[in-house]
């Protein structure tokens, strides 16, 4: 289950001019005890999540933990949906990685997103995560090493460490796949991962499975999400870190920057220049 969150009136995805991500989803009020709405605030999250490790610390000290709801009957990933518009994204390819055997550790997708000005519906996704932050320093007693500005960044890893068992499975990657043999060089000790899920709004409000070359810069995107918590052991030496960050699932494009502009948002939501007809239209930040 894929949660909302609660903003300072309502649901948060509710508050984007002209419904533009309450038309994607309709649902989801707090009326008749609605389960997949979570809260923003530190008390409420407290109560209704529960902090658990995934596996035992390694070697370094190192131990990563995830987020899930306190259930009478089952204990649920905490996986949330996200509003906003891309402010920089690194989702095609491999990402971040250069083809380095030494880099591969920490290849991922990434994706950022902003509010552009809408307080209402982007702030209490910035406050929810830094109440996980606040929520999980305070259960692990450490120190919240989080960093979080005015937006909102997305990971996914690309690799995973082979096990065991994977060893004896010899992995041989399609040559359109890896044209330099750049995988094949690193599969002794990474596997490539699966990818995020990836969408666009059709005409007719249906979701369409479309790749990655399909989003960019000002594209309006809904962004399904679960956070995950490292955390570093002192050992009394030195203070315990703690540190969110929120792994990628899925995005879907509700917008383009096209169809934004005929949506004529009010200006102050928006800070983009395009061209149209060799002509530039700038849309300037302007009082409502």
């Amino acid at each position: 289950m894929h949660f909302f969150i609660l903003g300072y009136t309502g649901v948060a995805k509710d508050h984007w001019p002209l419904d533009m991500a309450a038309k994607h989803n309709p649902v989801n009020t707090l009326e008749g005890g609605c389960i997949n709405v979570i809260p923003y605030t530190l008390e409420e999250l407290a109560e209704r999540t529960v902090i658990d490790a995934y596996r035992p610390p390694k070697h370094d000290r190192v131990q990563k933990f995830g987020l899930f709801t306190r259930q009478d009957i089952e204990q649920m990933h905490v996986s949330v949906r996200f509003y906003g518009f891309i402010k920089e994204s690194k989702l095609t390819g491999y990402g971040t990685w250069n083809g380095a055997f030494r880099s591969a550790c920490r290849a991922s997708l990434r994706l950022e997103i902003e509010g552009k000005n809408c307080e209402q519906a982007f702030g209490p996704q910035l406050h929810f995560v830094r109440s996980i932050g606040a929520h999980v320093a305070q259960a692990l007693q450490g120190n919240d090493m989080t960093n979080l500005e005015t937006s909102l960044r997305f990971e996914h890893m690309i690799f995973r460490k082979t096990t065991t068992d994977d060893q004896s499975d010899r992995v041989n990657y399609p040559r359109g796949e890896d044209p330099m043999g750049k995988l094949a060089r690193v599969s002794r000790e990474w596997r490539l991962k699966p990818k995020p899920l990836f969408y666009k709004r059709g005409d007719d409000n249906e979701l369409l499975q479309t790749t990655a070359l399909s989003f960019n810069t000002n594209d309006f995107v809904e962004v399904i999400a679960h956070p995950e918590i490292i955390f570093r052991d002192g050992h009394g030496h030195a203070p315990n870190k703690v540190q969110v960050s929120l792994t990628l699932d899925a995005v879907t494009r509700l917008f383009n920057e096209e169809q934004l502009i005929g949506l004529h948002l009010p200006a102050i939501f928006m800070q983009m220049t395009v061209q149209e007809d060799e002509h530039a239209l700038q849309i300037e930040r302007a009082e409502l």
